[in-house]
């Protein structure tokens, strides 16, 4: 699998997405209803089903 370009701050897109994965894994299950939340999960999924 190729990885993303790093981009020009250095940030590795990786470790971007474990941080943003382990921050929704410790959220309570309540907060999923509300609607930003909710979107926000929704699109992570579909960037981790799409093929890069």
């Amino acid at each position: 699998m190729a990885r993303c370009p790093r981009p020009a701050d250095g940030t590795d897109p990786d470790r971007l997405v474990e941080q943003a994965l382990r921050i929704l894994g410790n959220l309570p299950a309540a907060d999923f209803a509300h609607p930003d939340v909710l979107a926000a999960a929704q699109h992570g999924h579909r960037a981790l089903r799409t093929p890069r």
